[in-house]
């Protein structure tokens, strides 16, 4: 009683960490070509034994994306999953188109966990985080159309006029394109 001395006790312990309560994969393509539709497939599995509730995948996308399509619906780049019991995948099919020039490399981050909330979809919890990069290349076959010599996307025709089209193709590989 009335000492000013600090008493200290420390201790260390083991903990090992096999695997995340959620897991993560991502599959898509690892080269694209600008302005082709493009398709994720993102599985999240349970590695717990009991359920998981208020789970989220949260997903980063690149500048030059845009969603198209998806199997649930995304809320603020975020889908709600839901319970996940012990061994169970939930799987999420992405489609999206990407713009950019050649040789571009855009990367996707996609992060599972549990929402604060189940009405707030903001991660709490984070388990896993994957990425995928995508490198972005010129279309091997290059084309393009004139309509009267007018190359413009609106090009302008009188009625009942002939009109001369004209469609040039031109290889931008380093080899011969056959067939």
């Amino acid at each position: 009683s009335g000492s000013r001395a600090v008493f200290v006790k420390k201790s260390s312990y083991m903990v090992a960490v096999s695997s995340p309560p959620l897991s993560l994969s991502v599959e898509t393509l690892s080269e694209t070509v600008s302005g082709a539709p493009l398709t994720f497939t993102i599985t999240v599995r349970s590695n717990a034994t009991v359920p998981i509730s208020n789970v989220v995948l949260a997903a980063a996308f690149p500048f030059g994306f845009s969603v198209t399509s998806s199997s649930l619906p995304v809320n603020n780049s975020s889908f709600l999953l839901g319970t996940i019991k012990p061994g169970d995948t939930k799987t999420v099919t992405l489609k999206g188109v990407l713009v950019g020039q050649d040789r571009e490399q855009r990367v996707f981050n996609f992060t599972v966990g549990t929402a604060k909330t189940p009405t707030d979809q903001t991660l709490a919890v984070n388990y896993m985080t994957q990425s995928a990069s995508l490198n972005i290349a010129a279309p091997f076959i290059s084309t393009m159309f004139a309509l009267n010599g007018d190359t413009s996307a609106n090009p302008v025709i009188n009625p009942g006029s002939s009109q001369g089209v004209t469609i040039s193709y031109t290889n931008t590989l380093p080899t011969s394109v056959t067939n």
